[in-house]
């Protein structure tokens, strides 16, 4: 919860009662303005034989997850926009073992900011899906780092009438967010993996978490964004001279005077 401050003029007395109502106004206000961070609205439909596969809009260009489908030049794509369903065609830039950059030609639908890092233990992360009615509008499912992340890039499914294989089947390629500075940031994506609860007891067999969403955090999307991406900027920490024991601003020990 974040809370605003409200100054008054030093000569200004106010009874307790209407402290009291400023403050609920402030934490009002707050909320009302933490509910109206934009949700991310980044799937986008391969239009290719089978089920469908989703790929997402991002600040550097549509990343897919690798299959046999990435291997000709371009393909069609599709997106929801207001309801309506825009057909595009996205050109294939890049391909790696993992992933695939494409292009769209036109493109109206938002796109994901990439995190600075990956996600911290306790922070709340979500996943991307759309609603099922006409205008296939996105929603948010609230999920958490397994354990902290003690058994790495595990996730468990934290709303209830959601299962981890739902969102693994359905909703493969979909994005993974966390809420950093009033934003929603993208810090990985589904890769359709389910992992068994790798400390399995009666009561997660019957209440969950029992089984585990797998996901590919953004180290190994890394690799498929150009080097141009904003992306490698922020994740750059500059270094902090220590004037004490002679470290450069680079990190190097400097010159050292005889003594």
């Amino acid at each position: 919860m974040q809370y605003a401050l409200i100054r008054l003029p030093d000569d200004v007395t106010v009874d307790p009662m209407r402290r009291v109502a400023l403050a609920l106004m402030a934490c009002s206000l707050a909320a009302f303005a933490g509910c109206r961070t934009r949700q991310p609205d980044d799937l986008l439909i391969l239009d290719v034989p089978g089920a469908p596969r989703y790929v997402l809009a991002t600040e550097d260009g549509v990343v897919a997850l690798a299959g046999d489908d990435l291997a000709v030049d371009t393909l069609p794509v599709s997106y929801w926009y207001r309801g309506d369903r825009v057909i595009d065609v996205a050109n294939v830039e890049h391909r790696s073992a993992d992933f695939g950059l494409l292009t769209l030609r036109s493109l109206k639908t938002g796109f994901a900011t990439f995190a600075a890092s990956e996600p911290e233990p306790g922070e709340t992360i979500w996943v991307q899906i759309l609603e099922d009615d006409l205008e296939h509008r996105p929603r948010m499912v609230e999920l958490s780092l397994y354990r902290d992340g003690d058994y790495g890039d595990l996730l468990a499914v934290e709303e209830f009438g959601v299962t981890a294989e739902e969102l693994a089947v359905e909703w493969n390629g979909a994005g993974i967010y966390v809420r950093r500075k009033g934003a929603y940031e993208l810090v990985g994506i589904l890769n359709g993996v389910v992992a068994a609860n790798p400390e399995p007891s009666r009561w997660s067999e019957w209440f969950g978490p029992h089984d585990l969403l797998a996901f590919a955090g953004i180290d190994a999307i890394a690799p498929t964004l150009p080097r141009s991406s904003d992306y490698f900027a922020r994740r750059i920490r500059m270094f902090r001279p220590d004037f004490e024991h002679g470290l450069e601003s680079d990190g190097s020990e400097g010159r050292r005077e005889n003594r």
